[in-house]
């Protein structure tokens, strides 16, 4: 997994507008966000991130008085007690204030999108966000990939085709295992480096800056300007992609057979307009 000093944030349950569209601009504001689906294996995330801020959707999954009770156990349990738990509903501003904020020192924080506006809804969580100190300044977010399944990546030179598995992405650029053995030297420019995962293709341009790592295999290859403004938008899919699967590869090492987080963006599942 990745090492970042940043706070992680959770979305469990959410809505589908809060899942499309806020959770990917918190994750290109730099945070790192995510997708959680089921209470119950929640649980096993969170225990592994104890300082973390997770955001409840209470208007579905469950009957209200279960969800809390969920927060109630969340909040008594030594391993999440640390835990700080926002509500997000459609309930107006006033209801959720005298009915959870006012009634349970459990719930820091509630949000109301009744009438969803997406400029005033983001604001209202990055200034918890902010007032939470859940971000590093300058920390950018990061996927990562295990080679299994493997994101693969390739590019040609010389007439020679490279291949590649990518290690980790950011907006800056990426980290590959190459399966040849051959070390290039430091600021080679490389115009077309294609990354295909699942059914979708990435294509980029950078420059390989040299070795990185263990392994005079890994190589650290950073994007070039005009690619970082132009496929922003592609870059930070593969961004989120890599930041679920994260969470997926946690509830695997568990033990979990369920399903708890989504394995692709639904902006992923159904297109970007």
């Amino acid at each position: 997994m990745a090492i970042s000093e940043n706070r992680k944030v959770f979305f469990l349950h959410p809505q589908a507008v809060i899942q499309d569209e806020l959770v990917r601009a918190l994750i290109e504001a730099n945070y790192e966000a995510y997708l959680l689906r089921n209470a119950a294996d929640a649980k096993t995330v969170l225990k592994e991130y104890p300082n973390a801020l997770l955001f409840l959707q209470i208007d579905s999954g469950m009957e209200e008085e279960a969800w809390l009770a969920y927060i109630d156990d969340l909040k008594s349990t030594p391993s999440t007690q640390d835990l700080t738990i926002a509500i997000v509903s459609v309930q107006p501003d006033e209801t959720i204030q005298s009915t959870f904020l006012e009634n349970s020192d459990n719930i820091s924080h509630g949000i109301s999108y009744g009438s969803y506006n997406y400029e005033r809804t983001y604001k209202q969580i990055d200034n918890i966000l902010s007032d939470e100190k859940t971000r590093v300044p300058k920390n950018i977010a990061r996927g990562t990939f295990s080679e299994t399944p493997r994101v693969s990546l390739h590019f040609a030179r010389n007439d020679n085709r490279y291949e590649g598995v990518l290690r980790d992405i950011t907006i800056s650029g990426v980290t590959c295992r190459l399966i040849q053995d051959e070390t290039f030297p430091s600021n080679l420019p490389i115009p077309a480096i294609i990354i295909s995962y699942g059914k979708k293709q990435l294509t980029v341009s950078g420059t390989i800056a040299g070795s990185h790592g263990e392994s005079e295999k890994i190589h650290l290859i950073l994007f070039n300007d005009d690619c970082k403004k132009t496929q922003a938008s592609e870059i930070y899919d593969l961004i989120q992609v890599g930041m679920q699967r994260e969470i997926e590869d946690l509830i695997a090492a568990k033990g979990h057979k369920r399903q708890v987080v989504t394995k692709i963006p639904r902006s992923q599942l159904y297109g970007r307009k």
